[in-house]
């Protein structure tokens, strides 16, 4: 039996005030920003991070190109655990399933193209019946020359073990067509919002 997997991702403008992990980071990429365009690479204390965040987290180099490509220069444990892949060095095209690599690539284009934090709510559905997976993704960029963004730190939360989820996918049919993308934005967008709401309630002046 075939087994599909359609990835898709909403952009969420959220208020990270009741996500503790999501604020600090937030917080600590503003203090060193300043007034640049984004906070510089160089000098990033990992040690500002809570230990029990690092897993989860990644970060990317910009090749600028043609073509447009982000390498990992850092693959959190956490990230290696859902995928059952190291990823230091690659590209995120390399990202099994394919399904997903396409969803991560644009959401980190995003973040280049709007030069500040962004926050996404990522959806898999996997196999015949539907199954869905939801993971929240935040991602920050970063500036060594004040002028282009050249790398992106990224953190997600995921309740599940995509490689067991969907290790059948990966050797099956992985669409991701644009019209397949727009119907399940679509359709699981105020589902997504709900979630988020909920675990990242905005705060009333």
């Amino acid at each position: 039996m075939t087994i599909t997997l359609h990835a898709t991702y909403c952009r969420e403008e959220t208020c990270f005030d009741d996500k503790p992990e999501c604020s600090a980071l937030v917080e600590m990429w503003e203090r060193r920003r300043g007034t640049l365009i984004a906070p510089p690479w160089r000098g990033f204390d990992w040690h500002g991070v809570p230990s029990e965040v690092i897993p989860f987290c990644g970060v990317v180099d910009v090749i600028e190109g043609p073509p447009l490509d982000f390498v990992y220069r850092f693959w959190g444990t956490a990230h290696q655990h859902a995928h059952d892949q190291e990823l230091t060095g690659k590209s995120v095209h390399e990202m099994r399933p394919v399904a997903e690599s396409e969803s991560v690539f644009a959401q980190y284009r995003e973040t280049l193209e709007a030069a500040q934090p962004l926050f996404f709510v990522n959806t898999l559905e996997i196999g015949p019946y539907g199954s869905i997976y939801e993971e929240l993704s935040l991602r920050l960029p970063f500036s060594d020359d004040g002028k282009c963004i050249d790398k992106i730190f990224a953190f997600f939360r995921s309740p599940y073990r995509l490689s067991r989820a969907g290790a059948r996918a990966q050797r099956g049919v992985l669409s991701t067509d644009a019209s397949s993308r727009r119907m399940r934005r679509s359709r699981f967008r105020c589902h997504s919002r709900l979630i988020a709401s909920r675990l990242f309630p905005k705060v009333s002046a």
